[in-house]
């Protein structure tokens, strides 16, 4: 492939050189194991860096997250956006609030015996889960590497869709066994014992990078040698990353547990913040990001529709326990979708990246949607055709279940991680437009199922939705083929954007 070419410059938002192939490159590496991987982006010298974490500080700090995200969305299936709020005062008192809103909530829902009081612990429950859909993986982005985000934001879908999956099922054992108000004080437990937690061991992650980062990504030189072909000056840009004199001290224990802590935060006024991520509608990867995400939602609306009234009639006859039991078919699928997803997709790039020279284009994770967009049509057949003609439950609520629960989980994330490996300084705007298209999508769906499954039938929308499924994840060929088009497009846009926030950051 030849790479576009301005004034001896790669104009291409999203390759990176992240394979040092001969061990002569004077930049950061990865630290045992693969040591010829580039650390993309650079840590700084500074301690608070969160790159600069030690492994186990940041797998503690994820999996509290991931245990968190799980719990949240077993609460709640509504989440609203509060990134805008995490960008000014910092990730950390974001989630506190949001535990403390779901403590409440989870009080309130068990003794609730009315319609008013079931708004209010809806609202409460609501609130408080937002950083599960707005935030997560942005804080899963300020701490993992390039190489790495695959993996972590994989895991990330996951812990969404396994406590979809998952929640009804407990939910239903408990309030058969104990009564549906356990349902609550459980969560109330948990809540409780994950605040405490909180408060006292989780950090904030959030980091101001300095720009640029190192000659080791070949976009980053892209705006000083445009200003310089502007003006008229010499072709030939050397890049220089400044050093400061020295770096500041590692915070204390006590100063990392501040309720919030702005040292680091976004110094854009917070109206900007909530806008900037639809700066980003004219960027195709991001956009496709957006709309595959969201159309696996729409496999996941199906299920909730028809998995009651279909397994609980002839021929199969499901007790409501066993109904929800079909729920671990998906999960398993889940599981095997997140490594497909996230450990394989990275493995991927990284193997393509060292037959590239070591540099790697965002397009190579994409071969990897390829499994998915079969397996997740298979999928659909399996389970809306197999249980309209009455097959063994083994293929539509076994296999089905299975292929369906293995599609979403990694389709997802393939399509999500693509984006960020395009945009990696707009990382956090991506996300939340994406997430924003993937709810757009959901909702209207969630809406829309019904009626079309009464004009339609099961037959029809079953072949008309794994139609649509097939065709929107095997449209990653279409970016495969122009998707590094598509970003040279959008360069100048990206360059500014980012330079923009920069200044702003350096100003502040």
């Amino acid at each position: 492939m030849e790479f576009p070419i301005v004034e001896g410059i790669k104009m291409v938002p999203g390759t990176v050189h992240i394979v040092d192939l001969e061990g002569t490159m004077d930049v950061k590496h990865q630290k045992g194991g693969q040591k010829d991987i580039i650390l993309v982006p650079q840590p700084t010298n500074d301690p608070n860096d969160p790159l600069n974490w030690s492994r186990l500080r940041k797998e503690y700090h994820f999996w509290l997250l991931w245990i968190w995200g799980f719990i949240a969305a077993v609460s709640v299936n509504w989440v609203g956006p509060v990134w805008p709020i995490a960008m000014k005062i910092g990730r950390r008192p974001v989630y506190i609030v949001g535990t403390v809103l779901n403590f409440a909530g989870c009080i309130l829902g068990a003794f609730q015996n009315r319609v008013e009081m079931y708004f209010g612990v809806s609202i409460l429950t609501g609130f408080g889960a937002a950083p599960v859909d707005s935030l997560v993986q942005v804080t899963t982005a300020d701490i993992f590497f390039a190489h790495e985000k695959g993996t972590r934001l994989s895991l990330y879908v996951f812990t969404i869709y396994a406590g979809s999956y998952l929640g009804p099922v407990a939910a239903g054992y408990i309030a058969d066994s104990q009564g549906w108000r356990w349902c609550f004080w459980y969560l109330v437990i948990f809540f409780g014992i994950l605040l405490v937690i909180q408060a006292f061991t989780m950090e904030e992650s959030v980091f101001r990078r300095p720009l640029p980062p190192s000659e080791l990504s070949t976009d980053a030189m892209l705006e000083d040698k445009l200003q310089a072909v502007e003006k008229g000056g010499d072709s030939l840009i050397h890049h220089t990353e400044s050093v400061a004199s020295s770096p500041p001290p590692a915070k204390t224990y006590w100063q990392r547990m501040g309720l919030y802590n702005t040292s680091y935060s976004d110094p854009r006024p917070l109206w900007l913040v909530a806008i900037s991520p639809f700066f980003l509608v004219t960027y195709p990867a991001v956009m496709w990001g957006g709309l595959v995400y969201g159309v696996q939602i729409m496999w996941l609306s199906l299920i909730t529709v028809t998995q009651s009234a279909t397994f609980s009639a002839p021929p199969y006859n499901f007790s409501m326990a066993n109904v929800g039991n079909t729920n671990f078919a998906a999960f398993i699928g889940g599981i095997l979708g997140m490594v497909w997803g996230g450990y394989v997709s990275d493995w991927c790039i990284l193997r393509l990246s060292r037959r590239n020279k070591g540099i790697l284009e965002p397009e190579f994770r994409l071969w990897t949607m390829l499994i998915p967009a079969i397996i997740n049509t298979g999928g659909l057949f399996m389970y809306g055709l197999g249980s309209l003609y009455g097959v063994h439950w083994i293929l539509p609520a076994g296999f089905g279940m299975a292929l369906i629960g293995f599609g979403i989980g990694s389709g997802a994330a393939i399509a999500i991680t693509y984006a960020v490996d395009c945009y990696p300084r707009v990382a956090s705007e991506a996300l939340v437009l994406m997430l924003f298209i993937r709810n757009l999508i959901g909702t209207g769906f969630t809406f829309a199922i019904e009626p079309w499954l009464e004009h339609n039938g099961l037959r029809d929308t079953t072949i008309i939705m794994s139609m649509v499924c097939l065709a929107t994840n095997m449209s990653f060929l279409l970016m495969v083929w122009k998707g590094k088009s598509m970003r040279e497009w959008t360069a100048k846009r990206y360059f500014r954007m980012a330079q923009a926030k920069n200044k702003l950051a350096v100003g502040s």
